[in-house]
């Protein structure tokens, strides 16, 4: 247990702290999602199957879940007595925690100057396994492997003519993208203009992979870079099609690209 540590993480977070770009909250994301992390219990979870009890603490826009990256961290923490112990905790799971929680934030290495400050919003995109696309300077696209995305019909803002032949011309590139569909849709908040894509797997694979699905997003966040820029507040998100959010998605919309289609 006492070599837990997490070296990616801890440099995405100086990252952050030398500058906080698009660029640097990605890597922040990505590191997060892999690391594994320790957090103060009031329990004593081993051998049991008791819900942990995680430790909070007072900060000014009201409780926070700490976390740490290594025991060094710990060490450095003045409540480190306060609880009965640590459990280990993947990001992604301590992010899924904090929004069980009645809590504003993750504070990472709290006391430590290798800490930051994961607010709900940022734990949501990690915890729903997404990243958020840094392309070219711009945040240009938020990606989500998570299926609770709405479908509110088509496009209230379409893209232009250019901006679909640019992705047309793009997708036949990625032979594991079977269809395309541009719609309004809704993560529970304002409505977006959603690119959504049903995907296959490719080389003799029954499923599309994870990797797939974010490199032909950057793709798409890439190319739309030009068209978003006189839609003040309006960011293309991205959404993996499948399940019951496929199916409510082709009753509202008609695929703008399709394998073996004409154009």
């Amino acid at each position: 247990m006492r070599t837990t540590t997490n070296p990616e993480l801890v440099q995405a977070i100086r990252e952050l702290e030398r500058g906080d770009t698009p660029m640097a909250q990605s890597s922040l994301d990505s590191a997060l999602s892999a690391s594994r992390l320790l957090v103060p219990v009031w329990n004593d979870t081993r051998g049991g199957t008791e819900p942990v009890r995680p430790v909070l603490v007072r900060v000014p826009d009201g409780a926070a879940l700490p976390a740490f990256t290594d025991w060094d961290a710990v060490e450095q923490w003045p409540d480190r007595a306060t609880p009965h112990g640590f459990v280990i905790l993947s990001g992604r799971d301590v992010c899924r925690l904090l929004l069980r929680l009645d809590a504003s934030s993750v504070q990472l290495n709290p006391s430590s100057p290798k800490g930051v400050r994961i607010g709900k919003g940022r734990a949501g995109i990690v915890a729903d396994g997404g990243t958020t696309a840094e392309i070219d300077g711009t945040l240009a696209a938020y990606t989500t492997l998570d299926s609770r995305l709405a479908c509110l019909g088509r496009a209230r803002v379409p893209l232009d003519s250019d901006a679909v032949l640019k992705l047309r011309e793009l997708l036949p590139g990625y032979p594991f993208v079977r269809r395309a569909f541009l719609f309004e849709g809704s993560f529970g908040g304002p409505s977006r203009l959603v690119v959504g894509v049903d995907l296959q797997g490719r080389d003799g694979a029954a499923e599309p992979s994870e990797t797939d699905y974010e490199n032909v997003m950057r793709a798409v966040g890439k190319s739309l870079l030009g068209h978003l820029g006189d839609q003040p507040g309006k960011i293309a998100d991205g959404a993996w099609l499948k399940g019951e959010l496929l199916r409510s998605v082709e009753r509202e919309v008609a695929p703008f690209f399709e394998v073996g289609s004409p154009d």
